[in-house]
């Protein structure tokens, strides 16, 4: 039994998406108070001929979906905890100590960490200073879109288990959106912890999407009103 799994998607076109996911996965094998990690990640790039330091490292068949990706590593994780996780993300040491901490002590079901880099992390500056300032020693219980990180999401085996699969119709964008809504629909328990910190660089391989892929962003914001509907989305933006 693994202490932690983490799916992490990847899109290796260059050199620098290859340094940036390995740094990724080499600061997560030296966090401190980590025991056994299982490792799973998705390469989006068919043609790709570089190699990680990971224990599952899978190239679908089928073309880049975010959340059939997720469900793919889903398959391989038989860990106490999940943590989903982007690759452009540093790690810090003590992460897992603050973030196993907070789980234990406040009974949480599913946890965002601290990002250290605000202005990658938020959509406006009421979120980065709600983000950003709140102290360390604090762990908020709460579903609100500063201390939700869908870039870096962990969760028991329990909610991991109710969680999945996820909605294969979000191809990309809002994909954690909708998460965020079927935990707040579940009544989860999720915690903002932060002390548990990270450095996410964010949205570099975004970067590296094909413009029909960017189209469906205008596509998924209607699925997800359309799913969504009637449900009250206020929490969103408080």
């Amino acid at each position: 039994m693994y202490d932690l799994d983490v799916i992490m998607l990847t899109n290796t076109a260059n050199d620098e998406i290859y340094n940036m996911t390995s740094e990724a996965v080499n600061s997560l094998r030296s966090t401190d108070g980590l025991g056994d990690v299982n490792i799973i990640l998705l390469e989006s790039n068919k043609d790709s001929k570089y190699r990680f330091n990971v224990d599952k490292y899978i190239i679908p068949e089928s073309d880049f979906n975010y959340n059939a990706y997720l469900n793919l590593g889903y398959e391989f994780c038989q860990g106490n905890y999940t943590c989903i996780s982007n690759n452009d993300i540093i790690f810090s040491k003590t992460w897992w100590t603050k973030m196993k901490s907070a789980f234990e002590k406040h009974n949480l079901d599913a946890a965002s960490p601290k990002s250290t880099m605000p202005i990658q992390a938020h959509n406006n500056q009421s979120d980065y200073l709600k983000h950003f300032y709140t102290p360390d020693s604090l762990v908020k219980i709460e579903i609100k879109t500063y201390s939700f990180a869908g870039w870096c999401l962990t969760m028991t085996a329990e909610t991991r288990d109710w969680l999945f699969p996820l909605d294969e119709q979000f191809i990309h964008y809002h994909q954690d959106l909708d998460i965020m809504m079927r935990l707040q629909e579940k009544g989860i328990r999720h915690g903002f912890v932060a002390g548990s910190k990270m450095h996410h660089y964010g949205n570099k391989s975004s970067a590296l999407l094909s413009e029909g892929q960017k189209k469906n962003l205008v596509k998924s914001r209607i699925l997800f009103d359309k799913k969504w509907a009637g449900y009250d989305l206020s929490f969103m933006n408080s």
